[in-house]
């Protein structure tokens, strides 16, 4: 049985790109055909596929999802793979391989060859470019295995590269010296091929201290990057502070990385300390994180105290001292909460968090009601993929912060837009809200440079510029499918420190987004394995369920395979007459979408609810008063049959065989009446009969029932001990008295038993 709810869902939310130095956004080249709705342009990944969108359905059939024949694509450079049809106005190029990065391509897309084009150019014109690939890394340094080997460490760290690389390739990418440690390195790469964790395993500490080379490179998925990392290996014995880390963001708090792993039962206070605020701590292995009660501004001191020891009991022989720098937090938006679904009763606010910054963009694209479907082929409620196929930005506006109520923007602060005054909401459509910011948008001064006023006239008026450009020119938020579908990317970023807010490189991709859709519609679908889909309506607000509510079953081709109308309940069971892809459901003017594929369904593996299988349309449970007989007993069983159907005529018989654990017939019995359908019988056992599982079969009708039975033999041999000690401590060689109690867990006495 599957399970799908909607009412409510996760958003992950997805960092579609991390700019590098060698990333630059490239000019488009957007051509025009009346023909063609949308194409690949813009910068994709070197995992993209190529696709073209023609603004109707083609009038002769097509097989979709079957490699096309005829050669429909001209690529310079060229490119090897397959086109095909993924449905009746969508033509997909797959690569055979990835395509290289950072080239630019010419493509011909030979119209012609499918459809008549009645006076329109027969070929279509289009480019693209792969992004320049492109890497950097990040140490995170020396990790103890356990306390009790603190001359062993692990070595970690993580590369991250602006588009996808094979995992295959970094096996080139970091060398080690000494040269012994190369074949320690083992990697762990992330889904989409850009964030690979590496680990150098068992580095050992020896008499002297020694260093550790790393040396990366890009070479081998064509990036340029080269550079070298050295860390010192500390000597056996050698208690030392190896590095701090101060991070800043979500929470703020200091890591000091020491030689051996520290002592856990040792007070901290006044050993650790910063100069400017009381601190607490925690200790991890030979890592001691350090969190202040209060998020920190500016130069503090950090001091570790002579005396702090290890767990084998050596100490810090020296005061160490350093100063460090608290930086402000970055800016940063975020969206509160999760889910998809905006019930009435919250009405259009849509809640964010920032900091740092006096100003967000708002950017709103509106998935119309006829393209939901569609929509739905290639996301879920949440996602954004191909969403320019599907939707149109409909809203664009500034929202300046701390304007109504002063705050103090270089903290963390919660804000809400009120929607409804962005746009009006049409019944049934998906708006999804991005967030986004400039450098313009922030509050951090850079290279003492004063920061200038934002004039709300001016921004009400650059925000309708950049709206109407967006949306009349071809090269815009929804008219192409690119790599970077939901980034919006500055102009002035050529290169830069992207960690550094003073850099125009930080503000590149700096965007959230969350889909919404008004509705108070909470809908549960489940199907069995006769085709049937139940479905539950419930309204989300007061939690009552819905009637009159009509649901409409789609297959994946967006035609309806069964339709029907909510009762009293607020359920309905629906047949279905081919495999569901998406529910909809109508109430009066409201909406609500459920995508019923197999990778949609709630996750049932930590449950066993395979439940019982229906045969020949009828039901059967077996059922016994206790789980265990000996033998000799008399087994007392019942049958209950459900004939919901009426397919069995009256008084029809059910044949009940016992097998033995060797699987022969142990008994047999015919019923041919039973009361309400419950049949109760029972098997006589003989005192020697053979212990272990038996089984019981009930044949009715052509189905058949299994019920396995255990007899043994059963010895109250379990015993329940109470031992209690006069002393709190127990000492070695020294006479300890003690209580010992035992009785059965029956609750009888354990007499005359040995205590050895």
């Amino acid at each position: 049985m599957k399970t799908f709810q909607f009412s409510k869902m996760v958003l992950a939310f997805l960092l579609l790109l991390v700019p590098f130095h060698a990333c630059k956004k490239k000019s488009l080249d957007i051509a025009f055909h009346p023909m063609i709705s949308a194409f690949t342009s813009g910068t994709i990944s070197n995992q993209s596929n190529i696709i073209i969108r023609l603004s109707q359905d083609i009038e002769k059939a097509v097989e979709i999802n079957v490699p096309v024949e005829k050669k429909l694509f001209k690529f310079s450079p060229s490119i090897e793979g397959q086109a095909m049809f993924i449905d009746q106005r969508t033509i997909v190029f797959k690569p055979s391989k990835a395509l290289p990065s950072g080239t630019d391509y010419t493509a011909v897309f030979n119209l012609g060859a499918i459809t008549d084009t009645k006076g329109n150019a027969k070929k279509f014109e289009f480019s693209f470019s792969t992004i320049s690939q492109a890497m950097r890394y990040k140490i995170d340094g020396f990790k103890v295995y356990k306390k009790s080997e603190p001359n062993l460490y692990k070595y970690t760290g993580i590369v991250r590269t602006a588009d996808y690389a094979e995992a295959q390739l970094f096996e080139n990418v970091l060398t080690v010296a000494p040269s012994n440690y190369n074949k320690s390195v083992k990697w762990v790469h992330t889904e989409d091929g850009r964030t690979h964790t590496f680990i150098i395993d068992s580095i050992e500490r020896k008499e002297n201290s020694y260093e550790i080379k790393l040396s990366f490179s890009g070479k081998s998925f064509d990036s340029d990057f080269e550079d070298e990392f050295v860390d010192n290996v500390p000597a056996l014995g050698e208690f030392s502070l190896i590095r701090t880390k101060i991070i800043h963001y979500p929470e703020q708090y200091i890591i000091c990385q020491f030689s051996d792993p520290v002592s856990s039962k040792q007070m901290l206070n006044g050993l650790i300390q910063l100069s400017t605020t009381q601190v607490s701590h925690n200790v991890d292995l030979n890592e001691v994180y350090i969190y202040p009660p209060l998020r920190q501004k500016g130069e503090s001191s950090l001091s570790i105290e002579a005396g702090l020891k290890t767990e084998q009991g050596i100490e810090f022989k020296t005061r160490y001292q350093e100063t460090i720098q608290f930086e402000d937090l970055k800016p940063a938006v975020e969206i509160i909460g999760n889910g998809t679904i905006l019930p009435n009763s919250n009405g259009w606010v849509f809640p964010f968090k920032a900091v740092n910054l006096r100003a967000v963009e708002v950017r709103i694209v509106k998935i119309y009601e006829n393209n939901v479907l569609q929509f739905l082929q290639t996301n879920d409620l949440a996602g954004n993929s191909e969403i320019k196929r599907a939707g149109k930005l409909i809203a664009k506006k500034t929202i300046l912060l701390g304007v109504e109520s002063p705050v103090e923007l270089t903290e963390w602060n919660t804000y809400s837009i009120d929607l409804s005054k962005l746009i009006k909401s049409e019944p049934g459509a998906i708006y999804r809200v991005e967030l986004t910011f400039k450098k313009r948008h922030s509050v951090i001064a850079c290279n003492n440079n004063k920061i200038e006023q934002l004039d709300p006239l001016e921004v009400k008026q650059q925000d309708e510029t950049d709206l109407k450009n967006e949306q009349n020119d071809y090269d815009s938020y929804y008219s192409y499918y690119s790599y970077y579908e939901d980034s919006y990317y500055d102009g002035d970023y050529y290169g830069g420190d992207y960690d550094d807010p003073c850099s125009d490189s930080y503000y590149s991709g700096k965007s959230v987004a969350r889909n919404v859709l008004a509705s108070d519609l909470g809908i549960i679908a489940k199907m069995g394995s006769n085709r049937v889909v139940t479905v539950a309506i419930s309204n989300l607000v007061t939690a009552k369920p819905m009637s009159g509510v009509e649901i409409d079953i789609y297959d994946f081709q967006q035609q309806i395979i069964g339709s029907g109308k909510t009762d009293q309940e607020g359920l309905v069971a629906i047949t279905v007459n081919g495999k569901p892809f998406a529910l909809v459901a109508k109430n009066d003017s409201e909406r609500g979408y459920l995508k019923m594929d197999d990778g949609s369904s709630l996750s049932l593996s930590n449950f066993d609810v395979s439940g019982s299988q229906i045969e020949k349309g009828l039901k059967g449970f077996i059922y016994g008063e206790r789980g265990v007989w000996r033998p000799g007993d008399t087994l007392y069983l019942s049958f209950i049959l459900e004939d919901e159907n009426n397919i069995l005529p009256p008084n029809h018989p059910v044949i009940i065989d016992l097998y033995n654990p060797m699987g022969q017939i142990a008994g047999k019995k015919v019923l041919n009446a039973g009361v309400n359908g419950f049949y109760c019988f029972n098997f006589n056992t003989a005192e020697d009969a053979p212990t272990g599982n038996w089984g019981i079969y009930a044949r009715v009708g052509g189905a058949s029932f299994y019920k396995a039975l255990r007899i043994e033999t059963v010895k109250p041999n379990r015993l329940k001990i109470d031992l209690s000690f006069e002393d709190e401590f127990l000492i070695a060689a020294k006479k300890i008295n003690a209580k010992l109690s035992v009785k059965w867990l029956h609750g009888a006495n354990a007499k005359n038993l040995s205590a050895d």
